[in-house]
């Protein structure tokens, strides 16, 4: 990744300092990560510092966050100021990513994000975020204690034992509360071979396959961990899977073809398909890491169809 322009990087880094992590009771601060995504997608400085301009119209003051958080930022921005966001993550990133999942994988995201950028006070805001949010008792100790050489289709087949499915009177944690409580989810612990690669793939599957608004979520939070890998501990691979599971049931484990094809043909010119809301430029930049590292342009031509639709 090239060099953060310093006008972008000055207005991320001010951004987490101004804004809470929230909005509208429960929404997350989509801002740095679209605005860093587009400039990933574009490398049009003025054009992402506008968007993150635009952008803050909708969000609350940090003085409106919880306690806790702004005890965590200011602890993080410190620490990642001293001995530098490598370090910090190495050190605190194990013992915080069993929450990777909850509010639908953002502050992992938001992390992963700063990191690839190199903007630390991202990187120190994603952890204050995941922080607040708490690691997860239930996927710590379920962890620790996987079945070696499940099937990939088996796993996300399972999930509809205990599927819930977001609603009005129902948020992405509170289902993924529901999700994790049940007997179905808790014998879900196995890793597969290639997990990186095999759940990654999985995760494109349903979404490619449902178009379900939901499951782009499962894409991007996918991208977020892979970035995280190297410092997730010695069982991040088994988190990475029970997350993604977990995430698919908690939005319903929506009916998915895993023999589809995806149309691999990827037009030169597909960025103006973007537009302007940030999860189709989040899923736009995932999609081009993501394809890039695993050599695969079936996730670019995934985000296309979708965006196209």
């Amino acid at each position: 990744m090239s060099v953060l322009p310093e006008q972008l990087h000055a207005a991320v880094t001010s951004h987490s300092a101004t804004f809470s992590p929230l909005y509208a009771g429960y929404l997350s601060d989509h801002g740095p990560m679209a605005a860093l995504a587009l400039y990933g997608l574009t490398e049009d400085a003025n054009q992402a510092t506008a968007y993150l301009t635009d952008y803050q119209q909708r969000l609350h003051p940090l003085d409106t966050a919880p306690d806790a958080y702004r005890v965590h930022l200011s602890h993080y921005r410190d620490a990642v100021s001293e001995r530098g966001a490598r370090a910090v993550l190495a050190d605190k990133l194990p013992a915080l990513i069993s929450g990777w999942v909850k509010d639908a994988y953002h502050p992992l995201i938001r992390i992963a994000y700063g990191c690839e950028f190199a903007v630390d006070a991202e990187v120190a805001a994603g952890l204050a975020y995941l922080h607040w949010c708490g690691p997860d008792p239930i996927m710590q100790s379920l962890g620790e204690s996987a079945i070696v050489n499940g099937s990939i289709n088996a796993l996300f087949t399972q999930m509809a034992d205990c599927a819930v499915g977001i609603s009005p009177t129902r948020n992405f944690n509170q289902c993924l509360e529901m999700v994790l409580a049940q007997p179905a989810f808790r014998t879900a612990a196995a890793t597969v071979p290639d997990q990186l690669r095999t759940f990654s793939d999985t995760a494109l599957q349903v979404f490619a396959s449902t178009h379900d608004f939901f499951a782009l979520h499962l894409v991007t939070g996918a991208h977020a961990f892979r970035v995280l890998q190297p410092f997730t501990g010695a069982h991040g691979d088994l988190l990475f899977g029970l997350g993604l599971l977990a995430g698919y049931a908690a939005v319903g484990a929506p009916d998915y073809d895993d023999r589809a094809a995806i149309e691999t043909t990827v037009p030169s010119d597909w960025l103006p398909a973007i537009g302007t809301d940030e999860h189709d430029i989040k899923l736009a930049y995932s999609a081009s890491r993501q394809a890039q590292y695993f050599s695969d342009s079936r996730y670019v031509a995934a985000a296309i169809g979708y965006l196209g639709r």
